[in-house]
């Protein structure tokens, strides 16, 4: 397959699962400074229609041998694919909380009853981080190469929200070219790279060097246990010609403890190969004891209790309530597969994906 094939058939999907356990605690505080003191809701122009909170409902639901606690887990996030959501009159954001409205009646980390690693209001609203990068390096139809890039992580250090800003653009050799921009047009995401800083009009969450359009959020399902919504962010260069559309799909389960989304890189440009890199970006604020784990392994549910290396059913129901009073006191499994001697493994178990 030739190199214009290959990226012309390209397209990126990406499965990001993020699962949140009940260990998750209590994110970082910075001792009296608040989102409300750094930057206050009434100053915040997004519209309430660039965000979307979706409660979790696990603490009203009912299920029988559910092993983990049954506290709902809410999800907020904005029509840029931004893992974070923000009301500007109560001065309250949502990216990922547990345990939810449902079990602790607010969505202010202030309380002290929840954590949210992306919208914590223990920390300034300017450091809340999420979202993703992208970068598009091509031939233009004039021979000339270019390089493109966006980013939507909703707030850029200086300033949270607004929609996209096209930054000043600058010769090769000036100091604000970014280092890692190889081709025309250069532009810096960071005022502060600017030889004369070109302001506050500058200054927010979304930055491009070319053109970026977002479209409104779509809900495409919301029952009564699973949200699905789609945002979907146009690419283009100066002169508006489309390059990529950056489609993300939030699928939320509301009785469960995890979030999926996908992620996908749909190629516009089609008059020469397209090198495309696609990236997540994101701040997590969390203390000592919370931590971010990737669950690879099985945890042990039933075991061999008398040793034969056969589980009985009567074995089965025994061993499996011992793991699911385990999970609820302790909050994680007490021993996974993989951490199983093979000699202790009962027959018939498959280890190949262990």
């Amino acid at each position: 397959m030739n190199q214009k094939n290959l990226f012309g058939r390209f397209t990126a999907t990406i499965l990001i699962i993020m699962m949140l356990s009940p260990v998750f605690s209590l994110a970082v505080s910075a001792e009296g400074e608040t989102s409300a003191d750094v930057f206050p809701g009434a100053t915040f122009t997004d519209p309430p229609e660039w965000y979307q909170t979706v409660n979790g409902v696990l603490s009203s639901d009912t299920y029988t041998l559910y092993p983990y606690a049954t506290k709902s887990m809410d999800i907020g996030f904005s029509k840029y694919g931004e893992m974070i959501s923000y009301n500007k009159n109560t001065q309250l954001g949502v990216g990922i909380q547990y345990p939810g409205y449902e079990s602790v009646s607010t969505y202010d980390q202030r309380a002290e009853t929840s954590a949210d690693p992306f919208a914590n209001e223990k920390i300034m609203l300017v450091n809340w981080i999420n979202g993703w990068l992208i970068d598009l390096k091509y031939m233009d139809t004039d021979g000339f190469d270019k390089e493109y890039w966006a980013m939507a992580l909703f707030s850029d250090g200086d300033l949270p929200g607004k929609d996209w800003i096209t930054m000043p653009e600058v010769k090769y050799d000036d100091v604000a070219r970014p280092l890692w921009q190889q081709y025309q047009p250069f532009a810096n995401p960071d005022v502060d790279a600017y030889y004369t800083n070109p302001g506050a009009a500058y200054k927010g969450g979304r930055k491009t060097n070319g053109i970026c359009e977002t479209e409104p959020i779509v809900t495409l399902y919301d029952g009564p246990r699973k949200y699905i919504g789609w945002t979907v962010t146009h690419v283009m260069d100066k002169k508006g010609t489309p390059l990529v559309d950056v489609h993300i799909t939030f699928i939320f389960d509301k009785v469960e403890k995890h979030v999926i989304l996908l992620k996908d890189v749909k190629i516009l440009w089609d008059k020469s190969p397209i090198n495309i890199q696609f990236g997540n970006r994101g701040e997590w604020d969390l203390n000592l004891k919370g931590y971010v784990h990737f669950y690879t392994d099985e945890p042990v549910q039933e075991w061999d209790l008398n040793g034969n290396g056969v589980i009985s059913t009567e074995e089965k129901a025994k061993s499996f309530e011992y793991y699911r009073q385990w999970m609820v006191e302790n909050k994680y499994p007490k021993k996974w597969w993989d951490d199983v001697d093979s000699y202790q493994i009962p027959i018939g178990y498959d280890t190949s994906g262990w």
